[in-house]
């Protein structure tokens, strides 16, 4: 391991937290990737916009995994496909990156969990049929807590491997938490793709919060020896008061809420009981990565619409930002005007996938909104427009050495906790074939001696307050949020480094991620009331984006390749979907 030199307040104290983040270094460079809030909404009036003459099929809209996946079912079937995104790179928030170095990382959202059949289907369709190669080995999610005290030493405890290891150092309401959430899976409460087609919709009429605390009084009513050790457990740590009487659930939901606002885009009392348990059943089980995270599906999209094979059939093309849909009434074909190196640019197909936030799709086509004269049109823009969104900002730091090897996912909170705090921090590196150091690492409880620099992934999540409408998330931004959720990181994470291995998070650079509006906050009623009514068709353009359902991966591939057959059966209604699909069909 190598050891980073004591600073000035090491020396003084190791347990002096204020003097740690002090001595920290804070003028190291910080670059921003992504666009703002304004780059959704461009501006593409122009007297004379530069015409694409090609014949297109299909013009997709939004190259994240929804837009990719569309691409990929189209052009399999030889439509020709002009794919538009906006910003420099595809993939969405699956998007790669790279260090100066040339190691690869993932910007966004690091894993995927293990599919069911029609999900393993499109695994292997791109790529991906191996996903169990790239299992994560556990721990994967340890849990730090910090009590805060102003003149005594902060007080850290790690809980390693919270779902394993750790749970029996917890609190009870973590296990009663795991044993409801399994039940509930056995209980067939926990719905796969397309969620608004499942026949036992319960959970969607709670928040998360309401259904994790209803579930001390239904686990009271098991009878198995599991259920009777955790209800005997209950009882001592009630009596203890290690847990309340009154709200028992109290820590486990302080933790949630974390991953909540991680994975959902706001805190557990406003998330569908629903959406969370689809989710969460996931996280208490394997999970697999790839040393891009999840960027390698798109990685693996992006190489196949690139085939020589498929060139004739696809036009990719990114810093294109849309701006407008309109059909031409004398040709029945739509015109997507975009912008692109400064200048308006129009191209037209029949046929349209919209795999951009549907929050847009009011703005951006002609004739969708309010006004409307169809009533099942007005009914879904209004359900569109009720979507509500959070920002994120991903900062991956480069650290001298690796100071901290414990574990995968370390989600942190602190007794001064607030929503403007970070949830987790991810060490980027470990899952990277390139780094020979890395290939036999799966225990975390030896320390590689190269590379020279680590990396850490801090996600860091947004409060409402955050999203301004257009108004906000600049420059300055960005760079003030990704400063104060660094310094977060070493005030909180370097007193329990020192004390712990004598290391510490010495920072050398950052880049920070921007991604506006990138979670939408699927609320209690989703599914029941909006989900359906999102997904209809707008004459020829149909809905991909991943806002019909969950802020996931396994989603936006899902409706991708469900808008791709659906306008493939639309082109030709002898064209029938594949047995495996359980992709909703027009009527």
């Amino acid at each position: 391991m190598k050891f980073i030199r004591p600073t000035l307040a090491f020396l003084l104290s190791i347990n002096m937290s204020v003097a740690v983040l002090a001595a920290a270094k804070t003028d190291y460079p910080i670059t921003i990737v992504g666009g703002n809030e304004a780059s959704f909404t461009p501006s593409v009036k122009s007297k004379k916009p530069i015409v694409d003459s090609a014949k297109y099929d299909v013009i997709i809209v939004g190259g994240g995994l929804a837009g990719l996946s569309s691409a990929v079912y189209l052009s399999d079937e030889k439509k020709k496909v002009l794919l538009l995104e906006k910003e420099a790179d595809f993939g969405g928030l699956a998007a790669k990156g790279m260090t100066s170095d040339g190691i690869r990382f993932d910007r966004g959202a690091a894993y995927w969990t293990a599919p069911y059949e029609e999900e393993l289907q499109i695994f292997k369709r791109i790529g991906l049929g191996n996903f169990e190669k790239h299992a994560i080995p556990e721990p994967i999610d340890s849990y730090l807590t910090i009590q805060k005290k102003s003149k005594a030493p902060d007080e850290h405890k790690l809980y390693r491997g919270i779902w394993d290891e750790g749970l029996h150092d917890l609190p009870i309401s973590f296990s009663i938490f795991k044993y409801e959430l399994l039940q509930a899976n056995k209980d067939k409460l926990i719905p796969d793709q397309p969620f608004e087609e499942f026949a036992n919709p319960e959970l969607d009429k709670l928040t998360a919060v309401q259904w994790i605390n209803q579930m001390p009084a239904k686990f009271k009513f098991r009878n198995d020896a599991e259920a009777q050790e955790l209800q005997k457990r209950f009882a001592d740590e009630i009596k203890s008061k290690k847990i309340s009487k009154e709200n028992p659930m109290k820590e486990v939901v302080e933790f949630l809420h974390l991953f909540c606002r991680s994975a959902l885009g706001s805190t557990c009392n406003n998330v569908s009981a629903l959406v969370f348990a689809n989710f969460y059943i996931s996280e208490i089980s394997t999970r697999y990565s790839s040393d891009v995270g999840t960027a390698k599906a798109a990685e693996n999209m992006v190489e196949i619409l690139k085939d020589e094979e498929r060139q004739p059939y696809v036009n990719l093309l990114t810093k294109a930002a849309v701006g407008k849909i309109s059909k031409d009434k004398k040709s029945a074909k739509y015109t997507v005007s975009y912008l692109k190196d400064g200048a308006v640019h129009q191209a037209k197909a029949p046929y349209v996938v919209f795999a951009a936030q549907l929050k847009l799709a009011p703005k951006f086509i002609e004739g969708f909104n309010a006004q409307n004269k169809s009533a099942k049109v007005r009914k879904q823009v209004a359900a569109i427009q009720k979507l509500k969104y959070a920002h994120y900002s991903i900062h991956v730091a480069t650290v001298k050495g690796h100071p901290y090897r414990d574990t995968y996912d370390t989600w942190v909170r602190a007794s001064d906790y607030s929503e403007n705090d970070f949830s987790d921090v991810i060490l980027a590196y470990w899952m990277n074939p390139e780094i020979d150091a890395y290939k036999d690492f799966k225990d975390f409880k030896s320390h590689p001696k190269e590379p020279e620099n680590s990396l850490i992934t801090i996600y860091h999540p947004h409060p409402a307050s955050a999203v301004k409408n257009g108004k906000g998330f600049t420059d300055a931004d960005a760079k003030a949020m990704a400063k104060k959720a660094v310094a977060r990181v070493v005030e909180l994470f370097n007193p329990f480094l020192k004390k712990n291995w004598n290391t510490e998070f010495e920072i050398l650079s950052v880049q920070t991620n921007r991604w506006p509006y990138s979670a939408h906050i699927a609320n209690p009623g989703h599914f029941t009331k909006s989900a359906k009514l999102m997904r209809n068709p707008f004459g020829n353009i149909f809905f991909a984006h991943n806002n019909m359902g969950t802020p996931a991966l396994e989603e936006a591939l899902f409706r991708g390749h469900c808008a791709a057959i659906n306008v493939l059966h639309r082109m030709d209604p002898s064209f029938t979907r594949e047995t495996w699909s359980k992709c909703p069909m027009e009527n």
